[in-house]
């Protein structure tokens, strides 16, 4: 098993440890890498009202 550190990016360092079990995939697997970009960003408590896209919520609908 292995862990990999994370951190929130909410003005705080949140320091988490995930553990998982590495898998043998086929040589045929295809791997894929999704970004978002473009987005203009701001401060989630002063340009709510803007509408604005977040990156974590389109990622979501995108991968579920």
């Amino acid at each position: 098993m292995m862990s990999l550190p994370s951190a929130v990016l909410s003005g705080i360092d949140t320091n988490t440890i995930y553990t998982y079990k590495q898998k043998q995939v086929a040589d045929s697997s295809i791997a894929f890498e999704i970004s978002i970009k473009g987005l203009l960003g701001g401060h989630s408590g002063m340009d709510i009202h803007k509408g604005r896209a977040n990156a974590n919520k389109l990622m979501n609908r995108v991968t579920l």
